[in-house]
């Protein structure tokens, strides 16, 4: 993997709310982190998960320094989604679920486009 910091960075903020996504959550993150261009933000929203998900997003943190972590009660999805929006002063926000991945490095680079 290749430290994002050496990368072209686009005015996007990518926010991630999860609950229970240790088996989802470091594969989507990995495919970030292999982008050709990253993202100025990441926000991961936790709902207090009881597994392994926030021990998955904290392993990665080293490599995507941009990304913020914050733990709020469960309540709705959309609830996560708006407080991650309110974290970044990024001007584009993509919202992606824990299990997706960004196959292909230019994916991001293509959506920004």
């Amino acid at each position: 993997m290749h430290k994002s910091s050496d990368k072209q960075v686009i005015d996007l903020a990518i926010i991630i709310p999860t609950l229970n996504e240790e088996h989802f959550v470091g594969y989507l993150l990995d495919s970030i982190i292999n982008q050709s261009v990253q993202p100025k933000g990441i926000v991961v929203v936790d709902a207090y998960s009881q597994d392994k998900t926030i021990e998955q997003v904290k392993m990665r943190q080293t490599l995507l320094p941009q990304l913020k972590l914050f733990q709020i009660p469960k309540f709705t999805v959309s609830r996560q989604r708006n407080f991650g929006a309110r974290q970044t002063t990024a001007k584009h926000l993509l919202f992606l679920d824990a299990d997706t991945e960004l196959r292909g490095q230019n994916i991001l680079k293509k959506y920004f486009e």
